[in-house]
């Protein structure tokens, strides 16, 4: 049920008068621009209860004439600017329309667009998703980027392998090992979030280029964007979040200082999982909306396209054991769903927002370490082909190394996940609430 109560009442010359409030609005207002666009969901007067009776408006700050100048105040106005953890030089607005009853806007497609405002807003919401994932990305690959700088030029303590010795020189933090297991976690996440991101943007591309010739199979493709949006959104919010955190790890406490930037990365990448529907939106989106899609022929067909890769490569003589690991993901992945379906249809409807978080997590990592191995299978062919002492040698290896340390250290939690979805525990939904009291 939305519990949305901005109003849009029809004029005689077919605008709206709009009243009524939004929050949490990125830039609502600021002097970059002449003018401002706001849109805005309103109920119509005798529109139905819920998102059904929801409709999506232009309301500029400004209104403007047929020939396009600006006449006048429309009556939007900032309420308040919130105080923020982060991203403060982007102002956080609450907005006020109509407040002395002069706001008005004009219904996004015609009278044919009355009672889809949702459907219109989806359209900008995923968009938006997918950009908010690429933000994710953006800052979780200039933290680790600037660790990795730090540790090769900071030099502490001797190397492990000469600790008795009190002579020693000291040596670059990247020689330490715990340090370079904090960069190969950074650097393996990184690069899985860009993957998932291209392997959206190839799934797009094939849309469009099938769309446009009218051959092939551009639902498949179509399929392929809606399941890894909310993946892309949630996984890569939470681990660029989780990133900067290694990052300032890493550094030590100078990490923890302004001096390097990071503690700022840190507290801007926080607010990712929040935007555009916070990463629980997104598991349920996944799990109630996007499994069932075409009575599951999206999911079908990612899981075929998984199954495909470890039929190909599962006796690879350097990823073999990498490969078998993401068979048992696969597994898994496939085991949580059933259960999933399962709670569906018995009715057990309070189980699934338990676990859709979890679930998610389980196919995000599934999906990464897919596209970790599918790079690194092709990274040992082109190095394979470079002649010795080849600058890019390196990045190659780069991406064998980040496929195995996923394999090995991130999916074993896929079959611990699977294992708490079927252990079914209701802990959370059986407490009382008193009981969370810890007085």
């Amino acid at each position: 049920r939305s519990s949305a109560r901005t109003k849009a009442v029809k004029q005689a010359d077919g605008m709206y008068a709009i009243s009524g409030t939004k929050i949490f609005i990125s830039g609502g207002d600021h002097d970059l621009a002449e003018n401002i666009i706001h849109l805005v969901l309103a109920r119509t007067e005798g529109a139905p209860a819920g998102t059904k009776g929801l409709s999506l408006f232009i309301v500029p700050k400004m209104r403007i004439d047929a020939d396009g100048k600006i006449t006048g105040s429309n009556d939007v106005s900032v309420g308040r600017i919130e105080h923020k953890m982060g991203l403060n030089g982007n102002a956080t607005c609450v907005m006020n329309y109509g407040e002395n009853g002069g706001c008005v806007g004009e219904l996004v497609g015609g009278a044919a667009g009355e009672g889809q405002g949702m459907r219109q807003m989806f359209l900008l919401m995923n968009a938006a998703r997918i950009a908010v994932g690429l933000q994710s990305l953006g800052l979780a690959s200039v933290a680790y980027l600037n660790a990795l700088r730090y540790t090769r030029e900071r030099k502490q303590g001797p190397s492990v392998k000469h600790f008795k010795d009190p002579t020693a020189p000291r040596v670059a933090i990247i020689e330490h090992a715990d340090v370079r297991r904090m960069l190969l976690d950074m650097k393996a996440r990184v690069e899985g979030i860009r993957a998932l991101a291209c392997k959206l943007a190839q799934h797009r591309d094939w849309y469009e280029i099938l769309t446009h010739e009218g051959k092939g199979d551009a639902n498949y493709h179509m399929g392929q964007i809606e399941l890894l949006t909310p993946i892309l959104k949630a996984y890569g919010s939470d681990q660029a979040f989780r990133i900067c955190e290694t990052a300032i790890q890493t550094l030590g406490g100078v990490g923890y200082t302004a001096d390097y930037g990071i503690e700022q990365y840190c507290r801007d990448t926080k607010v990712f999982s929040i935007y555009e529907g916070t990463n629980h939106i997104q598991a349920m989106d996944l799990v109630g909306r996007k499994l069932s899609m075409q009575n599951g022929a999206f999911a079908q067909a990612f899981q075929k396209d998984v199954s495909t890769f470890i039929e190909k490569h599962k006796d690879h003589p350097q990823y073999s054991g990498a490969v078998a690991m993401l068979a048992k993901a696969a597994d898994a992945l496939q085991g949580a769903t059933m259960k999933l379906m399962q709670w569906f249809f018995s009715g057990q409807l309070e189980m699934v927002p338990l676990f859709s978080t979890r679930y998610l997590e389980m196919f995000a990592e599934t999906t990464v370490a897919w596209l970790l191995l599918e790079q690194a299978v092709l990274a040992e062919r082109k190095r394979a082909d470079l002649p010795e002492g080849h600058a890019d040698h390196a990045f190659y290896q780069g991406k064998h190394y980040a496929a195995l340390y996923y394999a090995g250290n991130v999916l074993p939690g896929v079959m611990n996940k699977a294992e708490m979805i079927a252990a079914a525990d209701r802990s959370a939904l059986d407490v009382p609430d008193a009981a969370f009291a810890t007085v």
